[in-house]
This record gives structure tokens, C-alpha cells and sequence, in this order.
């Protein structure tokens, strides 16, 4: 049901989200205060269910300037994207009476999509007052952030051809910053009944040699993983034979096994396999654990007329990270001038540049600091401030500029065609010749296109420019580009229908 009469919205972002199926999870927002409901504060609940469910539910604060009990209309919904616009799902609206220190009754939607270790969910509420109209629309953006550890390892099995049945070898133990064992994963063989298609039965145990594959996960937390298992070829890559991808909850032990992997067949085919006699597998781990990050990012007022929106000053989210207790920065982005502390889950997650120097064993990960000599201290803290929070100011081109490059430097595919829009509203006679070296460099078709257009429609001002004769004397391949890409574009389609054209036919004269 909408209203036409004026509501808050609110949309409370949620990042690293994980849809157990063995436990309910339950989680709160930040608390948010909303002035043009009487100075009412408020938090959303989710709660997910171990079914395919969700329940939302809307809790008024004990602690707020407002009235003893205030009547709201309101309407979840759910938009499973990193957008909070676009169309929502399983939008339902009811209404309820609140006093202070009390909960809606939950609402179910159904219908809950999966999402990887690294996916988000909008969760948006809105709000009217049931008796009465507010004077203007409200939109409160909120965020929290799961927390994610991430441990990749290749567990080798020497000597693999006399790895006898049933003896446990310990693939990798991961322990907690105090030093107790939080995980071991190890590795088995089983001897398991073979079904015969022949018989229709199933056959007896296979001798020693005869042996799937088994993992056991002995754990003691109580959050949920991602684990994904494969193993690796004589050339070190991920084969087909083994895969596994599995989501568990901790707290319990848990065992699984590789069906279609059999010692014989792996000794079979030993060239492929088992250089050396050794079996190694690639194991690559996420555990979600508790919140590391929770803020009412900014908050928004608006009324019919544009010139009559307030709007609250963005939060510094880079500021506030690296000032927080509680949320320890584990790197660094080390610049000439400046040095920045960051979280290498939120690089990685935004970044496969900053996810591959993470997870591998390159200096960046063993030193826990990365060394930017090609970037500005400044461009760095605009690229960190788009991470955290995706928000980009106005800037001007020549910072622009600098921002695109990092952006492309770290494949941050939406920052660049924000620094790409930036860049195209900004061209003119004294920067087009730059920006088509730019455009060029980074083989950047729709920032090239802009450019060339741009040069086209201000031929002779810039043609006959020393700019122009510099690119030429420089860049001869670039100018001779040019040229033959608008022959392409303005003349050649041009001849052509003129060829395909039939010639019109003569008309005789009548006497």
C-alpha cells in the first residue's frame, strides 16, 4: 500500500551478509532518530530463519523525546542488490500502535534469494504517521558490515601412494589471535561400498587401495563459513575431479566426502595428479563472524520544492574507521607524503587487484602494508573514502583524472565510469588532447568516443592547435586513428548507401 501523504524511508544496507541453514541469525540496526516523528527513535530487526525466510520487525527506543505511544503505518520490503533503487520484493504493510520500548509484531517475507560470502541486502522500512501528516519526506541511509576472515592454503600429502586407510593427516589448523584452536581441517581415507549398475547392488568394501577421499571439519566457534575444496593438477591449477563448495554452521564437527575421488584412480593417473607422489588441495576458507562496522551514514530531508531540501553532511566513513576502537585496521596504503590504515576484506572485496596481493604470498600480505608511489596521498584517500562508502564528490578534471587512474589501476570498474562521467562533462579545448592520450592509454572506448566527438564538432580550433601538431609529432598512430575512425563513422557509411542505392529510372517525355 503507498502513500501519497509524506514518509521516511529508511534503507538499512547490509555487507558480508550469510543465510545460515542450520541456525537463526538475528540482527539489529543502528539506532536512528527520526525528528519529524516527534523526535522518536528507532532500530530495524532482522531475523533469518533456518527455512527460506525472513522476518523483519521495527523496534521503538526507550530512551526518546516523543510521546508516550505514536500510531505508524510502515512497509518492509527487500531489495537484494547493492542498489537501494529499482523495484523491491515481497513488499508487505501493516500498522501498530507503540510505546516506548516496544516491537512491532514480526513480519514474514518469504522467497529469500542466496547470496555469496561478499553479497549485501537492502532491507527499506517506511514509515507514516497514522493520524496525522509529517512536513516533509525523510530518507535515512544505514550500514553494517559482517565481519569476514579469509584464509587460503594448499595442503600437500607427501608420499601419497602409502597414505594408508583411515590415518588422519591435518591439512591446516587456524587459531584465534590468543592462540586456542578455532579450526582444523584433515583429511582421510574411507572405505565406502561401491553401487554396481551390473548387480543393481551395492559391492563390498574396497581393499586399502580402494579409498574415497574425506574431509573433516573439527571447529569450536559459533559462526558461520564458506569452505571450497579443490584439487590441483601437476601444473598447480584447479582440476575438474574434487570440487567441492559447501556453506556450514560452526559450533559442530562436520565431515564430507569426495565421491568421485578414489585413491586407485588418483594413482592411475599419477602424471596428472601426484608429481612426486604428492596430492596437494587447494582449500579456500571465509568464516563470518560478529559486526565490525555499524553507522547512520547520512540522513536526508526533503520537501516538494528542490530549493527547500536539507541535507546532513556525509559521514567521513575513512575518518571514522581508522579512529574507531573495536575495528583494528590489519594493512596499510603507504603513500609518498601519507600512509592510510585500511581492512584488507573491504579492499578485496571491492578490488581483485587487492584481493590477488591478499591472498597470495606476496610482499603486500607478508609486510601487511601496500606501497602506492604512483598515486597521490590525496587521490588514495577520495579512492578509500569510494570503498567504504561509494560516494564520489564533484571534483575537478585534473583530479578526476588522477581517480580514474587508481581506479583503473585497482580494476574498480564502478568508480571508473564514475571518474569516466566526471571526465566527459569536463572536456574542453585545453584538456581534450590530454584526455585522448588518457582515453587511449587505459584503451577506454567510451571515454575515447566522447573525446573524439568532442574534437570533431571543434575541428578547426583544435586541428590547428600546437596541441594538436605536438600529438602528431608524438603520437603519429593516434592522430592517423582519428582520421580514419571518423572516415568510418562520418564518410564511408555514406558512399555505401549511395553504391546500394539503385540510380533512379529515366523518365521519357510524353508528346
Amino acid at each position: 500500500m503507498e502513500y501519497e501523504r509524506k514518509a521516511v524511508t529508511i534503507n538499512w544496507q547490509i555487507e558480508n551478509v550469510k543465510f545460515p541453514h542450520q541456525q537463526e541469525m538475528k540482527l539489529h540496526s543502528p539506532v536512528f532518530s527520526v525528528d519529524v516523528m516527534d523526535r522518536t527513535k528507532w532500530k530495524l530487526g532482522m531475523f533469518l530463519l533456518p527455512v527460506t525466510a525472513i522476518r523483519l520487525t521495527l523496534k521503538r527506543e526507550m530512551e526518546d523525546k516523543g510521546p508516550e505511544e505514536i500510531g505508524l503505518h510502515y512497509e518492509f520490503s527487500i531489495i537484494p542488490t547493492n542498489v537501494l533503487c529499482g523495484n523491491s520484493s515481497n513488499r508487505k504493510w501493516s500498522s501498530f500502535r507503540f510505546l516506548k520500548d516496544q516491537s512491532c509484531p514480526e513480519v514474514e517475507l518469504t522467497g529469500k534469494p542466496k547470496y555469496r560470502f561478499n553479497g549485501s541486502i537492502t532491507i527499506q522500512c517506511k514509515m507514516w504517521k497514522q493520524l496525522e501528516s509529517i512536513p516533509m519526506n525523510g530518507h535515512f541511509f544505514l550500514r553494517t558490515r559482517i565481519k569476514t576472515e579469509r584464509c587460503a592454503f594448499i595442503g600437500v600429502i607427501e608420499h601419497f601412494s602409502d597414505f594408508p586407510a583411515d590415518e588422519k593427516k591435518t591439512l591446516k589448523t587456524i587459531l584465534s589471535p590468543t592462540g586456542e584452536v578455532k579450526m582444523t581441517i584433515n583429511l582421510y581415507l574411507s572405505r565406502l561400498p561401491r553401487y554396481s549398475s551390473y548387480y543393481n547392488t551395492f559391492e563390498g568394501d574396497f581393499p586399502s587401495g580402494n579409498c574415497c577421499l574425506k574431509i573433516a571439519v573439527d571447529n569450536t566457534t559459533e559462526n558461520v563459513f564458506d569452505l571450497q575444496l579443490f584439487i590441483l593438477d601437476f601444473s598447480g591449477q584447479k582440476s575438474n575431479i574434487g570440487k567441492l563448495e559447501r556453506e556450514f554452521t560452526l559450533g559442530s564437527s562436520v565431515k564430507f566426502i569426495l565421491h568421485d575421488v578414489f585413491k586407485e584412480e588418483l594413482l592411475t593417473k599419477a602424471a596428472m595428479y601426484l608429481p612426486n607422489d604428492i596430492l596437494s588441495l587447494q582449500c579456500e576458507l571465509t568464516l563470518f563472524s560478529e559486526k565490525e562496522y555499524e553507522e547512520v551514514e547520512r540522513i536526508e530531508y526533503e520537501t516538494d520544492s528542490l530549493s527547500d531540501v536539507k541535507q546532513t553532511d556525509f559521514t567521513n566513513e575513512l575518518e571514522f574507521l581508522t579512529r574507531r576502537e573495536g575495528i583494528p585496521c590489519d594493512t596499510k596504503l603507504h603513500t609518498v607524503t601519507e600512509t592510510f590504515p585500511a581492512h584488507t576484506a573491504i579492499l578485496s572485496a571491492k578490488s581483485p587487484v587487492f584481493e590477488a596481493m591478499f591472498a597470495s604470498k606476496m610482499k603486500e600480505a607478508d609486510e601487511k602494508c601496500v606501497q602506492i608511489d604512483d598515486v597521490d596521498a590525496e587521490t588514495v584517500k577520495r579512492m578509500l573514502v569510494f570503498l567504504y562508502s561509494g560516494k564520489v564528490d564533484e571534483l575537478e578534471w585534473k583530479d578526476a583524472k588522477e581517480l580514474y587512474f587508481a581506479a583503473d589501476k585497482y580494476q574498480l570498474l564502478h568508480l571508473k565510469s564514475k571518474c569516466v562521467a566526471l571526465l566527459s562533462k569536463s572536456v574542453d579545448l585545453s584538456n581534450c588532447i590530454v584526455l585522448l592520450l588518457l582515453a587511449d592509454m587505459h584503451q577506454d572506448k567510451d571515454l575515447k568516443r566522447v573525446v573524439q566527438d568532442y574534437i570533431t564538432q571543434n575541428g578547426e580550433k583544435i586541428l590547428y592547435s600546437d596541441q594538436w601538431k605536438t600529438l602528431e609529432k608524438n603520437h603519429p598512430q593516434l592522430a592517423i586513428n582519428y582520421f580514419r575512425e571518423l572516415y568510418e563513422t562520418l564518410v564511408l557509411p555514406s558512399r555505401l548507401f549511395q553504391e546500394e542505392t539503385p540510380s533512379s529510372p529515366k523518365i521519357s517525355s510524353c508528346s
